[in-house]
């Protein structure tokens, strides 16, 4: 398990993770389950690293809402 997998477990749940300062913030509509809560916890300073502004000031959700609209225009 990595920080990536943890992330995507987050996603496949509906849970929205971001970064405030070194803390991760979670949104959901209804209470996450427990696993998720502890992988999360588990690679908090790798998914708070991945998920932190670069030095060009995008995100990582930045770069992979434009890798995603690049995908979709060459196909």
């Amino acid at each position: 398990m990595s920080a990536v997998n943890a992330l995507l477990e987050a996603r496949k749940v509906g849970l929205s993770v971001q970064v405030d300062g070194g803390d991760l913030v979670l949104e959901a509509s209804s209470p996450p389950p427990n696993a998720v809560l502890k992988l999360l916890s588990r690679y908090k300073m790798s998914v708070v690293s991945l998920l932190r502004t670069g030095g060009d000031g995008w995100s990582a959700e930045d770069w992979r809402a434009f890798y995603v609209e690049r995908a979709g225009i060459s196909e």
